[in-house]
């Protein structure tokens, strides 16, 4: 079920009480994650970060019905990125909407 299609659409309410404790967890699993992330590296920071979205998109477009090959799903990021891609597989065009999607949600959530 897709969230315009629950009951009261578009005007949802929470629980702000009940929301807060799973909330807290997270953003402090963020928080060592994140320190996690910083002692790794610059190159090693690029490479998780690459394989974390590739996996995003993937599975992105599964759901919506594309089935995306990997490597040139992580070619399309790296382009769209700007990291070097010496050896890798051609973008994949059918990828670049879902890779575009993905990249405006990390970057301005």
């Amino acid at each position: 079920m897709y969230i315009w299609q629950r009951p009261g659409w578009p005007d949802l309410r929470q629980d702000h009480a009940r929301l807060a404790g799973p909330l807290g967890r997270a953003r402090h699993a963020q928080g060592r994650l994140r320190g996690r992330m910083e002692a790794l590296g610059p190159a090693l920071r690029r490479a998780a970060m690459l394989g974390t979205l590739t996996e995003d998109v993937v599975r992105s477009g599964g759901m919506e019905g594309d089935s995306l090959d990997p490597g040139r799903a992580r070619a399309a990021i790296a382009h769209r990125l700007g990291l070097p891609g010496a050896g890798a597989p051609a973008p994949d065009p059918g990828a670049d909407g879902i890779v575009a999607m993905t990249l405006d949600a990390t970057r301005n959530f």
